[in-house]
């Protein structure tokens, strides 16, 4: 960002006319802190598999230029927190790496059983380059977990038919008023 004469670096955390602001600038907050406590990092503070868990400072993407693709880029990392913890209170162990921003554990078999990839801004190419995502990463995992693409509900309908057809599941999700609501997510078998 140009401030007088030089160039300032900035973060996006949000955009003020949303009204999600609050939001969005409060787990800013709590990611620096979480960024701050991790400072030190050590091969051997490395998680193992068993100890897998949610960490919220390995979500999150840099946001695009045009203010509404601003806003759903800011909105994304709520999504993937809120996704999260919804598989948790449904007793459903999560994890993400810096690989993947959010998976599913099936205890059972110690194995990553599904796979997330949360759009907001949903231009084709981001489509696309979510869906290879997809494909790529439970090609290349052991025992194939399931790709799931995550949607805003107003897109759902445009991309499912083809996406079940290489055996991709799709969720929507839409905003009732600070809460994120999801459909779709009861069609899935995650245990």
């Amino acid at each position: 960002m140009e401030d007088g004469d030089s160039l300032s670096q900035v973060a996006v955390i949000g955009a003020l006319n949303s009204p999600r602001f609050a939001l969005q600038a409060a787990q800013f907050v709590k990611k620096i802190e979480i960024l701050k406590s991790n400072a030190a990092p050590s091969t051997q503070t490395e998680m193992n598999f068993s100890e897998i868990t949610f960490r919220e400072d390995l979500v999150g993407r840099a946001p695009s230029s045009a203010e509404d693709e601003v806003i759903s880029s800011c909105d994304h990392d709520l999504v993937v927190g809120e996704l999260a913890a919804l598989l948790q209170r449904q007793k459903i162990k999560t994890g993400n790496d810096t690989e993947s921003e959010l998976f599913t554990v099936d205890p059972s078999e110690n194995r990553i059983s599904h796979i997330f990839e949360v759009l907001t801004e949903t231009k084709e190419n981001n489509v696309l380059a979510a869906v290879a995502k997809l494909l790529l990463q439970t090609s290349a995992a052991t025992l194939n977990p399931l790709p799931i693409l995550v949607l805003p509900e107003e897109k759902m309908n445009h991309y499912e038919q083809e996406l079940r057809r290489i055996n991709i599941s799709v969720i929507g999700f839409h905003w009732q008023e600070e809460r994120v609501v999801f459909s779709g997510l009861e069609k899935i078998k995650l245990r």
